[in-house]
């Protein structure tokens, strides 16, 4: 994978959704979130700005930004069980990934937030997470 693609200027030219363009290398490598790994971050580490979250919010379905910090999606099950079989899974990847959301359940319902409380806001790790999540629920 090109350098480029790990930096915040890379990320910010939006091709699709869940996809990402380098516009500095040759044929324009698209990247995948869901293919990323989360990295640990430090606390006094640097968040996303507002135009880097609207960008990578272009990648999700359903999930809504709450003042800059945190992203937030609510999913909706059949019964108690399969929402806690959901859960299962996503504390699965969160544990393989690092970065763990806040999870609140509701009978057939679960709420997931997600921040990096490192940063006091969002990084792309939280999206990577979202990204994951999603694709566990499709």
């Amino acid at each position: 994978m090109p350098r480029c693609c790990n930096s915040s200027q890379a990320r910010l030219r939006c091709v699709c959704r869940k996809a990402w363009r380098c516009e500095s290398s040759p044929g324009h490598h698209i990247m995948d979130l869901s293919n990323k790994k989360c990295i640990p971050c430090e606390v006094g580490g640097k968040a996303l700005t507002p135009e880097e979250i609207s960008i990578f919010m272009q990648g999700l379905s359903g999930w809504k930004v709450e003042g800059d910090i945190k992203i937030k999606k609510e999913f909706v099950f059949g019964n108690f069980t399969e929402a806690m079989v959901f859960v299962n899974k996503v504390a699965g990847i969160a544990e393989a990934e690092g970065h763990h959301p806040d999870l609140h359940i509701y009978f057939n319902k679960v709420t997931i937030e997600l921040q990096t409380h490192a940063v006091s806001g969002l990084t792309e790790n939280d999206f990577i997470l979202a990204t994951k999540i999603d694709k566990v629920q499709a």
